[in-house]
């Protein structure tokens, strides 16, 4: 039986479809603009013809709604609850509010490393999830994404001009020009809190707590810091595909 795994983010739609035997290589785009996201989906499963389709989204409940009236194939949405069959204890006082995405990159994590470890998604927004030795999700922080901050500075500062290019920059401090300020500073601010969060974490967590890193920006992350991580890029489609095949 085929299946389409769909990961759907702010930013991107990531997809794998799974077939008898095996899984396709991972696949993703940006969100075209001015298009229906939900248009968009529709294509794509119109174009892999999968038996089932089985969705991690954080695009709210209208899309959802959308999709379940219109898709031809069976279709699943996966929920942060579904985590605590895997292993993970969600540490939110309300589970429902935790994005599904984390409580799906958890599962994985999880089944990856089996001990306390910390996962770092980093996308639009950058989350940092930290898990202890016995599965259980202590909570996390989010911070905005290299993107988001460079976005943010070009569109709320007065002659500001910046580019948000698909490998975000990371000029030296000494930058002899605006454009290169800003994607110095918004480098480092990104990888300096990604450092600081995780440092706590581990004294919160008792040890030297593995890292791992996913998200549309994993490598460009674990190129510019300092830590030892595992770089996972499609962590949550591997926990997607888990929870749904169990």
């Amino acid at each position: 039986m085929s299946r389409l795994l769909l990961d759907l983010g702010n930013t991107r739609m990531k997809w794998a479809l799974c077939v008898p035997g095996g899984a396709g290589r991972p696949a993703a785009r940006e969100w075209p603009e001015g298009a229906s996201r939900a248009a968009a989906v529709l294509e794509s499963i119109r174009l892999f013809e999968p038996e089932s389709v089985a969705v991690c989204s954080v695009l709210g409940s209208e899309l959802e709604r959308e999709l379940l009236e219109a898709c031809p194939v069976p279709i699943r949405f996966v929920r942060p609850a579904d985590a605590e069959a895997f292993g993970v204890r969600l540490g939110y006082d309300d589970p429902d509010t935790l994005g599904v995405d984390r409580a799906v990159g958890l599962v994985a994590a999880w089944a990856r490393w089996g001990r306390a470890c910390i996962l770092v998604d980093c996308g639009t927004a950058v989350t940092v999830d930290a898990l202890d030795h016995r599965g259980r999700h202590r909570g996390g922080v989010i911070l905005p994404g290299i993107r988001a901050m460079l976005t943010a500075l070009g569109t709320r500062t007065r002659g500001v001009n910046v580019r948000v290019a698909a490998e975000p920059a990371c000029p030296p401090v000494l930058a002899r020009d605006t454009r290169g300020a800003v994607e110095a500073g918004a480098c480092r601010a990104v990888v300096a809190g990604v450092e600081a969060v995780v440092a706590e974490m581990r004294e919160t967590l008792g040890g030297a707590a593995a890292v791992m890193v996913c998200g549309g920006d994993a490598h460009w992350l674990a190129r510019h810091t300092r830590l030892a991580v595992q770089t996972v890029p499609d962590l949550v489609l591997e926990g997607l595909a888990m929870m749904v095949d169990a």
